[in-house]
């Protein structure tokens, strides 16, 4: 009988050793995943920021592409029709792209952001340069109005 006993206690030793090896293996376990888990997430949460700026970003670009259009448009229908309430866009493009351009790209590397400006300034230049003449030579009461690299005969 001593020898039954001493097998049960040993039984019983191996059981509660094992028991804490698989309970220290399951925790072991959890700490990983939620470690896995918070870097997981941390770095999701800086993707995200980076991926919002830059969808701002070509929010604001794409703004500035449509100002830029509608004043193109404006001048051109004023050239057609003569009506100055059609100038509206074109006089307030200037402001808008400016505006939009002050917003776009705040946390753009130097050369990027040197490319936008270089875009928006040439933007401007060919609003002032073309799209001034063309209003100019419109209201002049000239026939002929060269806009856009295009002539329109009224």
């Amino acid at each position: 009988m001593p020898r039954d006993e001493s097998t049960s206690q040993r039984s019983a030793l191996n059981f509660r050793r094992l028991l804490r090896i698989s309970v220290a293996a399951q925790i072991t376990m959890i700490v990983v995943v939620l470690i896995v888990g918070v870097v997981g997430g941390v770095s999701m949460i800086r993707i995200s920021d980076e991926v919002e700026s830059r969808t701002g970003d070509a929010l604001y670009i794409r703004g500035v592409q449509n100002e830029f259009e509608r004043s193109r448009l404006s001048v051109r229908e004023y050239v057609n029709t003569g009506d100055e309430l059609r100038l509206g866009p074109f006089t307030q493009a200037r402001g808008q792209i400016l505006l939009i351009s002050s917003q776009l790209g705040l946390d753009l590397d130097d050369e990027t952001r040197e490319r936008i400006d270089n875009y928006i300034d040439q933007i401007t230049a060919y609003l002032d340069e073309y799209g001034q003449a063309s209003v100019q030579l419109k209201k002049s009461t000239k026939k002929e109005c060269f806009i856009i690299g295009l002539r329109y005969d009224h």
